[in-house]
């Protein structure tokens, strides 16, 4: 595969919501998908792909490990990384292995108290990112791309309201983990992302209503709902 150097404007003729390791993943599968690379090839290396998409070697890395947990690629230590030979399989290595179900535990023990927190501290500069945050999921519905990346966002956004932080610090520290499952829970099924849009509009609400007991049960209930659906792809894939 010969990898030119991409037009650092693409991601944002494509609009701000595209992070830069989504640019990366995308043209990748597009390669895999068109056959411009077949099962068992190797991909381009790091410095391959920071030279052609003008990134650091943590954006190439972060776009690797996202495709390696999808199951689309695989890497042989010292070696490079390869197309996947059958990449259904990789969901399940990716449910499996990368700890989602440890990191949603972690999730639902501290995200209920960042949204009841965050309701009684918000600043309306604070409500004014969460509304942001959120509005940012509806155009990624919209535009069917960056769901997992705006989900992200709007999480951290309540997280950043509770004035605390060690939330803040906690979610980046599962932030791959939280990505990941939320990226499979979207594309599990058709109504999945609106369904979400609904949980979340919730969420927001409560917190701007100042209620903070609501604002705790709707996100507990959005997280435990979330856990299902991925059981539910999880379970249907076996």
């Amino acid at each position: 595969m010969t990898v030119n150097k991409i037009d650092r404007r693409w991601e944002i003729r494509r609009g701000r919501l595209q992070s830069l390791p989504a640019v990366v993943i995308e043209h990748i599968r597009r390669q895999i998908e068109g056959s411009a690379l077949n099962a068992g090839e190797k991909i381009p290396s790091e410095i391959q792909l920071m030279a052609a998409f003008q990134v650091s070697r943590s954006v190439v890395r972060e776009a690797l490990s996202q495709l390696q947990a999808s199951g689309a690629i695989f890497t042989r230590h010292g070696v490079g990384s390869f197309v996947a030979e059958d990449r259904s399989d990789g969901v399940l290595v990716e449910l499996a292995e990368v700890g989602w179900l440890d990191a949603m535990e972690v999730r639902m023990g501290c995200e209920p108290e960042c949204a009841s927190l965050a309701s009684q501290r918000a600043s309306p500069e604070e409500l004014a990112r969460i509304k942001s945050a959120y509005q940012l999921c509806e155009f990624a519905a919209e535009a069917q791309q960056g769901s997992a990346e705006a989900n992200f966002r709007f999480h951290v956004a309540i997280a950043h309201a509770t004035g605390n932080r060690h939330f803040v610090e906690i979610l980046n520290n599962i932030r791959y983990r939280a990505k990941s499952s939320a990226q499979w829970t979207e594309s599990g099924a058709e109504d999945a992302v609106q369904q979400m849009l609904v949980e979340r509009a919730g969420i927001m609400e409560a917190i701007e209503r100042r209620d903070s007991d609501r604002a705790r049960a709707a996100m507990r209930a959005h997280l435990y709902n979330s856990l299902e659906r991925l059981r539910q792809i999880a379970g249907a894939l076996r």
